[in-house]
């Protein structure tokens, strides 16, 4: 998304100037690296998809530095917001809050599943394969599937039928489309149809 040049913050316009967690020649989106005992060290980004994504790249960037996976869920649009302030009773931004903040938790969520496809290696290519043979699988093979991928996530399975992911022990205010997201960015992007439908509870 562009920015408004006229309306954004100082901050947010000297990001756009000197990015410092910018990488366009990365694959994905984020590069993140972890320590052992799964805080994030280091996050890169690629930064082509626009202005306001960049911005978002750079602040999520820095702020998820030490932090474990499940505490990056917890960062939100109003912190990243007042990161970027001038002072603060200046907003950082003259674009709708709404759509600001649904281009942040995509980032976001994109982000997580980077640092979870990381963190699981070649793990994830192979449960990728198995699910792409969905409806030959038997209800115990895709139990053992949703076991071992909500492993790698955090989640914990509660039942899987033949179209009905249902897993528990998940961040607190999770969205379903946010959840959507987050298991079509691990599993390989938005070109992959998930064959079953993805439940917390």
């Amino acid at each position: 998304m562009k920015a408004n040049l006229n309306t954004i913050s100082k901050r947010a316009h000297k990001i756009l100037d000197n990015p410092m967690h910018l990488n366009p020649g990365i694959e994905s989106d984020f590069l993140v690296t972890l320590d052992s005992s799964d805080k994030i060290l280091t996050v890169f980004h690629q930064g082509t998809s626009g202005e306001i994504e960049l911005i978002f790249g750079e602040v999520l960037s820095i702020l998820v530095k030490n932090k474990t996976i499940s505490e990056v869920w917890k960062i939100n649009y109003r912190e990243v917001e007042s990161f970027l302030r001038d002072e603060n009773h200046l907003q950082a931004f003259g674009e709708p809050v709404e759509e600001l903040d649904k281009i942040l938790t995509v980032s976001k969520i994109t982000l997580i599943a980077e640092a979870i496809k990381g963190r699981g290696g070649e793990k994830f290519v192979t449960l990728k394969e198995i699910m792409f043979d969905w409806e030959n699988l038997s209800l115990v093979a895709k139990n053992q599937w949703a076991s071992e991928f909500l492993e790698l996530v955090g989640f914990e399975l509660v039942f899987c039928d033949e179209s009905l992911l249902t897993f528990t022990n998940f961040p607190k205010d999770l969205l379903r489309s946010e959840l959507e997201i987050l298991v079509q960015k691990i599993l390989g992007g938005g070109e992959i149809v998930l064959p079953m439908k993805v439940v917390a509870v």
